[in-house]
């Protein structure tokens, strides 16, 4: 799904079973209300510079990760709500989904609400909330 803007930033809007034609925030909120972790288990929105958000999972329990794609480099996050605990204090969740468990820690497991949310800050500036939490996976995603 591709939208330009006023400044001439160009998105694409990725579900599971397709990319899709046209986009405004009526159809990317449409799209994450279709997650259900089965059939429609992720989404992922893109700008031009190749950042992007994408989630996956079920309205009631899905994850939001982030990607900051600066060149030569890029970081890579898992956004959560909350406190960040120490190590020895987090709790793990396996988020049940189509594309296999993912592990997330129980202060990441966000609902539809912050989906949206997330979404529509990254749609409507290319930032994501400053009140989240960036848990740097980074080097989860190196190629190896």
């Amino acid at each position: 799904m591709r939208k330009t803007s006023s400044d001439n930033r160009i998105m694409d809007l990725k579900t599971q079973k397709a990319e899709l034609k046209s986009i405004n925030w009526d159809g990317i909120k449409n799209e994450l209300n279709k997650l259900d972790g089965i059939g429609n288990g992720y989404l992922t929105l893109e700008n031009d510079n190749g950042d992007y958000i994408q989630c996956a999972g079920n309205p009631s329990m899905l994850t939001v990760e982030f990607r900051l794609n600066s060149k030569p480099n890029f970081k890579h996050y898992v956004l959560g709500k909350g406190k960040d605990k120490s190590p020895m204090k987090v709790s793990w969740i396996a988020l049940q989904n189509n594309v296999g468990p993912i592990m997330v820690h129980k202060e990441e497991v966000l609902n539809i609400k912050d989906a949206e949310w997330i979404f529509k800050e990254f749609f409507e500036n290319q930032t994501i909330p400053t009140e989240l939490n960036k848990r740097n996976v980074t080097k989860l995603h190196l190629e190896k």
